[in-house]
């Protein structure tokens, strides 16, 4: 009887396949939103997209997309429309504009088809958009736009359809047969399915396929040879978040694989270890000239066709349906060739050498295993101005990643609205620096959001060459977190060019772990808030914070999945902007990479300690903060292999069940891992099912022979209070427990302890069972490990516990220059006696010891004139203040840094550090009112002059000189870099836009140039060690004039610099800061005179990094709580006359 009811139901799943059907949906729509702008009317419905054709009335489209029969495509399309009502008033409806690139928006007259617009009929005439069928994992769902509204354009009447039906005929075919090969029906496939349809029920007529097996894996990674072994630490990382990890060989592959080229063989493989092995993440290891990309065809038609056939698309090894070229014509992705569901998750690390993919690597990991809190809800969002007329700013479409929308047809949940988001728009504060945004970055954002204007090797403003780790020195994974990028530029992510900027920006030590880059044209609609680009990026949005897919492949790969069914509709198919983002938009990094969307969680978990040999599950309880979690990963891990993993339910309950049971005793480790979670860890014991079985259990310290304050400090005799725990099922008869170690910093006393006889299931524990000391010279916060063996008559068994030493870390804090007898600016200055003030400040966990502390300086310009000195016992957190007086030679180069070693002897310790001050400060603000403080050469037809209009800040600026047509005014000079640092300089101009440009250069090599009309902002670029030529020209073409036809500079911040120049010091005002050092918040006292006092804070190095205004007589309060632990030079100016002093911030 079971096997007539099984044939009975293979033959109807077979008639079912074989024969056609059809599926039908019900769509409703109630009263649209009707909203007039400029005397033109848009109407939208809820879940509906304004789209059409350009020039043509923008109507609202209904996204049709619904699962289909296993094996079936759709063949045609019945729309029947139902319940007309019209709409009173008299419409215009607004045309649809051409999409634009991003960095290439063309000037264009105003499109509205006069033809179309003077028609006395119904409009649309056709309803429906491009019918089409797509394959997600083996199932086919089919796609189509509708709109219920109609339009008589020459009367401005509308009417809409309150109720539509659509009914989709449906048959089998080879290409949708050939697709269930890739069918699968786990429950991450399944809910991706149930995400993408609006006919979810239609999922139970697909036949089930089996689930993962133990030779199943989860994350493949492809490289050459050459690098397989580099990428063996990503195994650890993943294996301990429950995913398994192969690795292969891009020669492996082309030895084996068939197909028509390299690209080609790649994919079949990554189609065999998807159908074989259900593998999720792809990681494609090397940029272009160690792995091979498949370029793809697509055309847009603007307001000129924009027609590419080699956009470099890492979709191509995602998408596993069909060919992407089914008529071999060598034209890949045209329109029907596609697959627009795509069912791996796939990034691309592209790097050209080891060291890069060293740099990645470690990113990658540190980002995951060691963030650094109280950032990671933190995003940074910078737009810039897109386009005018109409007006369109980036920030309109950076808006919609806040919060909950609706807007345009599609619902998101994007960064939640109470988290502390930082915005640089365009829009709100005028056109924003890339210096601000450098600083902005630096003090540490989760992601950075952009949307504005790039090319292949500049972005967010900046150029290649600022990518650099120096710029990024906050962004080094301990400072702040390594971060993300989804930037909407253009042709940034171009990692078929030598080296793009985002590939400088993955590859470099600091800055970012991953990002999403195009690699041709980003595109948007202008004056509005939808647009191909920010349409995919709405979704990525979504897809990390609602769906909760938090891998950055995945959210991409799901970005895709939630757009893909606009893609062919009205305006899109045969435009094809959002097509085209949909091909370039890949993702730079690892594909598996966990993104951080909050700080990190406090996982709880309730499981057995032990579980016996031979048993097949694990069973326990995950919950945050008392609450049962869903949807949490617990992997079973032994010496590097994976025994189960498994996946917690609503109730926060989960099953580990074991593919391969273990077979002999050993300690196993559970890792708890999920969303926002740094992997918990858990010791499991596995034991036999008979016989007895010890585990070490817990231990306590005991120092009341020290401090008493129940932690191990350096220099201490602790005891250990040690609980034996038998969960055998028999008794454990005589245990005994030594201890041992090879850690040179304890010494062993009492290292043995008899237990006696423990029951099954029961523990005992022994007070101060044995003693151990740390050694007086232990370094602060040094983890000790002891080796636990412990025996009963029959058995033995090996644990570990481990403990930190507290100890004392002596650090220069703040450092003050105190030079009354000099000229008493607070600095360094040559020809000067100044004491060095020295707040030498206890970082560690314990009290450091009375000792003695020297300074010493091997500069042969400067002494040290103090001998050493006697130094307090200094509390931990708490600081004494060393003083040492110095005498600086005559000779010193202003702008040298001067080398100076502190040794602190405390107890048994000996601290030292290196402290670097500078001496004197390389800075033109033109006060003297000529050129006379720096070695300036003038050139070119007329020199520039000394003003007193509108300078930056005080009195003066320089201007270039009053040239003519086909003239250039030119001003250099020529400096001895000691060390890197930057030149920064503030500017701006007003000429002939396009036409007559202010330039920059550094060694004849064209920085940056600018034209028309920009108010002062503020440039900056790193500069090597050694002799460089810095010049700044105003440049005229062969005629026209614009403007005040002029460029302007002022504030120049030279970097480290042996130079003989004649700075005038300036008198130090009296203004007073407080506390120092600072933690968070500085305080500023301004002295009671009339005027204004600029407050500028500088790094050592020269580089402004905040500029705020003060009033005589007021307190102001600075946030310093960005700036990176260190010393900072600040100012105050009046008149001219500059006051500075020296700050430290913890």
């Amino acid at each position: 009887m079971k096997r007539l009811f099984l044939t009975f139901s293979l033959l109807l799943w077979t008639l079912h396949v074989l024969f056609a059907d059809e599926v039908q949906k019900t769509y409703h729509f109630q009263q649209p939103q009707i909203s007039v702008e400029e005397g033109f009317s848009l109407f939208s419905f809820e879940h509906t997209q304004l789209t059409g054709y350009t020039g043509e009335p923008a109507l609202p489209y209904q996204m049709v997309s619904l699962l289909l029969p296993e094996g079936h495509e759709a063949t045609d399309i019945t729309v029947e429309y139902r319940n007309p009502i019209t709409i009173p008033g008299n419409h215009l409806i607004a045309p649809v504009q051409p999409a634009q690139p991003i960095s290439k928006p063309e000037k264009h007259p105003f499109s509205m088809k006069e033809e179309v617009y003077a028609l006395n009929g119904t409009y649309p005439e056709k309803t429906e958009g491009l019918l089409s069928t797509n394959f997600f994992a083996g199932y086919s769902i089919a796609s189509c736009a509708i709109t219920p509204l109609r339009y008589n354009p020459a009367k401005h009447s509308v009417s809409y359809f309150s109720e539509v039906v659509v009914t989709l005929k449906t048959a089998p075919s080879k290409k949708a047969l050939k697709a269930t090969e890739l069918l699968r029906s786990d429950a991450q496939t399944l809910q991706a399915v149930q995400r993408s349809v609006q006919n979810a029920e239609a999922i139970n007529r697909y036949s089930p396929k089996k689930q993962k097996d133990e030779e199943s894996y989860d994350h493949l990674i492809l490289c050459p040879e050459q690098f397989v072994s580099n990428m063996e630490p990503l195994k650890a990382l993943y294996l301990k978040r429950g995913l398994k990890t192969q690795i292969t060989s891009l020669e492996e592959i082309y030895a084996n694989m068939s197909g028509n080229d390299n690209q080609e063989k790649i994919r079949n493989y990554i189609i065999q270890e998807y159908t074989n092995h259900g593998i999720l993440y792809v990681l494609l290891g090397g940029d272009v000239e160690l792995f091979p990309y498949r370029g793809f065809y697509c055309a847009v038609q603007s307001s000129s066709l924009y027609e590419d056939y080699n956009i470099p698309s890492d979709l191509y090894y995602s998408a596993l349906d069909g060919t992407w070229d089914d008529d071999n014509d060598g034209v890949w992705g045209e329109i029907g060739e596609d697959d627009l569901l795509p069912e791996v998750s796939v990034a691309r690390f592209s790097f050209s050498n080891s060291e890069e993919l060293t740099n990645m690597i470690h990113k990658t990991i540190s980002y995951q295993d060691s963030p650094v809190t109280g950032e990671l809800d933190s995003p940074l969002l910078a737009g810039e101005f897109l386009y005018d007329p109409p007006l369109t700013w980036g920030a309109d479409y950076l808006d919609l990643l806040i919060g909950y929308h609706e807007d345009n047809g599609y619902t998101t949940t994007g960064i939640p609205e109470e988290h502390p988001y930082v915005t640089l728009y365009d829009r709100e504060q005028g056109i924003w620096t890339k210096s601000e945004l450098i600083n902005e970055i630096n003090q540490g954002h989760s992601f950075i959001h952009h949307s504005g204007h790039s090319n292949a090797t500049y972005a967010m403003r900046m150029f290649s060459e600022d990518i650099t780790n120096t710029n990024f020195n906050g962004v080094n994974g301990v400072d702040h977190n390594y971060t993300l990028v989804y930037t909407h530029g253009c042709i940034c992510g171009a990692f078929d060019a030598p080296d793009c900027i985002a590939e400088k920006m993955v590859g470099i030590a600091n800055f970012v772990v991953a990002g999403a880059y195009n690699s041709r044209y980003g595109w948007f609609n202008e004056g509005q808030t939808e647009g191909p680009s920010a349409h995919l990026h709405r979704e990525f949005i979504d897809a990390l914070y609602h769906d909760r897919q938090n891998h950055v492949g995945e959210a991409h790969l799901v970005s895709r999945t939630e757009t893909s069914p606009w893609v062919n509709a009205p305006g899109q198919h045969e435009e094809g902007a959002l097509r085209w983002c949909f091909y370039d938009c890949n993702i730079l990094g690892d594909p598996a990479l966990a993104v951080w969307t909050d700080e990190p969680v406090e996982i709880t978990a309730s499981f057995p300690e032990a579980m016996v040999i031979g048993q097949t599950s694990l069973e326990g309880d995950v919950a945050i903060d008392g609450n049962a979690q869903e949807g949490y990963t617990c992997a079973l891990v032994h010496e590097d292999a994976l025994y189960g993993v498994g996946h917690t339910d609503a109730d926060g309950h989960v099953v580990i069940s074991l593919a391969t049971p273990f077979t002999e005793a050993c300690n196993a480790t559970l890792y708890i891992s999920g969303y926002n979670a740094i992997p918990l860890a858990r010791n499991i014991a596995v034991v036999p099912g008979e016989g007895a079985y010890v585990v070490a259990s817990t231990t306590e310290i005991n120092d009341q022979t020290g401090n008493n304050n129940g932690k191990v400090d350096f220099g201490e005799t602790i005891t250990l209070t040690s609980t034996m725990k038998n969960v055998g099922a028999q008794e454990a008869s005589n245990v005994t427990v030594t201890i041992s170690t090879n850690d040179p910093y304890l010494t062993m006393g009492d290292d043995t302890e008899d237990f006696g006889n423990i029951p099954a299931y029961g523990e005992v524990t022994k007070e101060d069972a044995f003693e151990v000391t740390a050694a007086a010279n232990t370094p602060d916060q040094h983890v000790v490990t002891l080796e636990m063996n412990v025996s009963d008559d029959n058995n033995s068994w090996q644990y570990a516990y481990m403990f930190k030493v507290h100890a004392p870390n002596a650090v220069a804090d703040e450092i003050r220059i105190i030079d009354p007898q000099g000229n008493n600016n607070g600095r360094l200055d040559p020809g000067e006696t100044a004491t060095i003030e020295i707040d030498m400040y206890n970082s560690g966990h314990a009290e450091a010891p009375a000792g003695e502390a020297s300074l010493e300086t091997s500069n042969a310009m400067i002494q040290v004139l103090t001998p050493p000195v006697e130094v307090a016992a200094i509390p931990a957190t708490e600081f004494v203040t060393l003083a040492f007086e110095v005498s600086v030679g005559e000779s010193v180069a202003i702008g040298s840094l001067a080398d100076f070693a502190l040794s602190l002897t405390s107890g048994e310790y000996l601290f030292q550090e290196t402290l670097h001050l500078l001496v004197g400060l390389l800075v033109e603000n033109f006060e003297s009112g000529d050129f006379n403080t720096f070695p300036w050469q003038q050139s070119g037809n007329l020199p520039w002059e000394i003003t007193e209009d509108a300078p930056f800040e005080g009195t003066y600026a320089a201007v270039s000189g009053a040239i003519s047509d086909a003239q250039e005014s030119t001003l250099s000079i020529t400096m001895d870099v000691i060390a890197e640092g930057e030149i920064s300089f503030f500017m701006k101009v007003s000429s002939e836009g396009d036409y007559d440009f202010l330039r920059f250069f550094i060694d004849n090599t064209k920085k940056e140039e600018w034209s028309g009309a920009i108010a002062w902002e503020e440039h900056s670029y790193t500069v090597q060690p050694g002799t460089h030529t810095f010049t700044w020209s105003y440049v005229k073409d062969l005629s026209v004039g614009s403007g005040e036809d002029r460029g302007w500079i002022d504030y120049v911040m030279f970097p480290p610099c042996s130079l003989d120049v004649g700075v005038e010091e300036v008198k130090k005002g009296s203004f007073v800061l407080y506390p120092n050092p600072v933690t968070d918040r500085l305080f500023v006292k301004i002295p009671e005179e009339e005027g204004n006092y600029p407050i500028r804070i500088f790094s050592l190095s020269g580089k402004l990094l905040k500029s705020l205004p003060a009033s005589s007589g007021s307190t102001i309060m600075i946030n310093v709580s960005d700036l990176k632990p260190g010393e900072y030079i600040i100012t105050s100016e009046k008149n001219g006359v500059i006051s500075s002093s020296l700050f430290v911030k913890q």
